[in-house]
């Protein structure tokens, strides 16, 4: 299928790996010491850490029905660090409401609004026992499409869907599905799949919105997501996604992906009818594709691909890609029942504006369908 990039004056390449590793450094400090100093590197640890506590945790049943959905305000009067499990069920509205508390969630259906404040976390993971969990913002259990979603997502805390560093024996990705969902200014959303390079695309730890009619995907200006491992950020086919954040790449294995995708109707005939989904990278956001694990600078360590994978796609933003990164742009994929080397890809349209800046560092790539641009 063709690919079209369209890159309106500025397309900047890093003259030398000292430029490039000064200004991502620079980046590093300013995204990701935030970032991890303040939530998400702590929230994965918390993530680890809350195991002991969940075995004390107040597990909690929803409503037994779509029509007896509840709410659930989990504002806890016992202080900072406390927990819940909603174990599993129907619910209306869920608001997480006191900044130190944190929220697991097992196999759910959503019908309102997920609300996460400031300091507040919600994780939708296994506890480590192996069994993926799952959020659906429609009512799942009796055969509801997506067409009907209704559940959404706010958030201005800290979001996790999947566990950090699961491999594949008996471990199942997570999934968390909503009709629209919001990133507010300084919320963090983690996404971390399992490592099998071979894992099929459907099976990947997804946070997806748009589905329903009118549903969307919005990140302010000052949100971050973090994706790893075969994990991805999903809007649904037909809807928008407008990302005006940070989206940090970490895969963290030799072959693994992490995904920012806008569906298509998967046989690449969409494009330009308006039912694939478009992205837009707004003009404070920052795209990073980190080399290494670690997601700091040149150290040689292989690291897996990121990939921006739609059939429109526009850059207002930086884009910056670090080490021995590599970050892929292309069409949808033709069929998500196979591995990302196996699907194929559908037409991609790619257009940055006067604003947008592409820096690569000495090593690292951008490649563009089947051409491959680097630092020259």
């Amino acid at each position: 299928m063709p690919l079209v990039l369209v890159l309106a004056n500025r397309f900047t390449a890093m003259k030398s790996s000292q430029n490039a590793l000064t200004f991502l450094t620079a980046q590093y400090r300013a995204i990701y010491g935030r970032a991890y100093v303040k939530g998400l590197a702590s929230a994965m640890v918390l993530t680890t850490a809350m195991v002991g506590t969940y075995a004390h945790a107040a597990k909690i049943e929803g409503g037994e029905s779509w029509d007896e959905a509840e709410n659930y305000n989990y504002d806890s009067t016992d202080g900072s660090g406390s927990s819940d499990i909603l174990e599993g069920g129907y619910y209306n509205n869920i608001t997480v409401g006191e900044s130190g508390d944190t929220l697991r969630t097992e196999s759910i259906n959503l019908k309102g609004t997920m609300s996460i404040v400031s300091g507040a976390t919600v994780s939708i993971t296994d506890n480590g026992s192996g069994a993926g969990r799952k959020l659906y913002g429609w009512d799942n259990l009796n055969g509801a499409s997506a067409d009907t979603a209704t559940g959404s997502l706010e958030n201005n805390g800290v979001f996790n869907v999947g566990r950090d560093g699961e491999k594949e024996t008996n471990a199942v990705p997570a999934q968390a599905n909503f009709h629209n969902i919001h990133l507010g200014a300084d919320s963090e959303t983690g996404i971390r799949g399992i490592t099998d390079a071979d894992q099929y695309i459907k099976d990947y730890t997804t946070m997806a919105g748009g589905y329903g009619s009118s549903g969307a995907v919005t990140a302010d200006s000052g949100s971050i997501v973090h994706l790893k491992n075969n994990s991805q950020l999903l809007v649904a086919q037909g809807a928008s996604g407008s990302i005006d954040g940070t989206v940090n790449f970490v895969p963290n294995n030799s072959g693994t992906n992490a995904i920012v995708r806008g569906e298509d109707n998967f046989d690449g005939s969409a494009f330009g009818s308006g039912t694939s989904a478009s992205l837009e990278f707004g003009a404070n956001s920052a795209v990073n594709v980190y080399g290494n694990a670690n997601g700091v600078g040149n150290s040689g360590v292989a690291s897996g691909t990121a990939g921006i994978y739609a059939a429109n796609v526009t850059f207002k933003g930086d884009v910056n890609v670090s080490g021995k990164g590599t970050l892929r742009l292309d069409g949808d994929f033709l069929d998500t029942n196979k591995s990302a080397a196996e699907a194929g890809h559908g037409t991609g349209y790619f257009k940055a504006n006067n604003q947008a800046k592409f820096n690569i560092a000495e090593g690292a790539k951008i490649v563009v369908g089947n051409g491959s641009y680097g630092q020259d």
